[in-house]
């Protein structure tokens, strides 16, 4: 056993300890992050998935694979709907960052619906822990942002975290 080896199996113990202690973040801002908008983006997202978009109520955040014409998995991604089905947040992982917008763009010819990112959009970060909350609040707090939480039965709870743009 060399010592970087030994080194990562002591930071990922610590990682480890303060997860279940305190709270680990992690970073995902090389995931992939579109935001779709247009009248037709529920239809749309519809005809490439796996789930049934269409019936999805707003602000529900659903797992799908987008498909190729073939049936072959392009991605596996977190799809968030908006209100009336004219907008979505989809939410990949890095391994989409190339192949994700590629795809959509590929199969959108008539529908009215605009695609953003990935380039340009907000990085993600992950927080887990039995001390995240206090720490979301901490940091909200500091920087002058508020913070709220929706209810989705049966799904979960949704928490918006908004903060001021940084300056020039």
């Amino acid at each position: 056993m060399n010592e970087s080896s030994t080194s990562a199996r002591r930071d990922a113990a610590a990682d480890y300890r303060s997860l279940r202690e305190s709270f680990c973040s992690v970073d995902l801002s090389a995931w992939t992050v579109l935001r779709l908008r247009g009248p037709d983006t529920r239809a749309f997202l519809q005809g490439l998935a796996s789930q049934d978009l269409e019936s999805a109520r707003a602000g529900a955040a659903l797992p799908s694979f987008f498909l190729n014409e073939k049936g072959r998995p392009v991605a596996l991604a977190w799809v968030e709907l908006g209100e009336e089905g004219s907008s979505a947040l989809v939410i990949s992982d890095e391994g989409a960052r190339s192949s994700l917008r590629a795809h959509f763009e590929r199969f959108r010819i008539m529908e009215d619906v605009e695609i953003e990112g990935p380039e340009g959009m907000p990085p993600l970060i992950g927080i887990a822990g039995p001390s995240r909350s206090q720490l979301l609040r901490e940091i909200v707090e500091r920087h002058g942002g508020t913070v709220r939480a929706e209810t989705h039965a049966p799904h979960g709870l949704r928490i918006i975290v908004e903060l001021p743009a940084a300056g020039p």
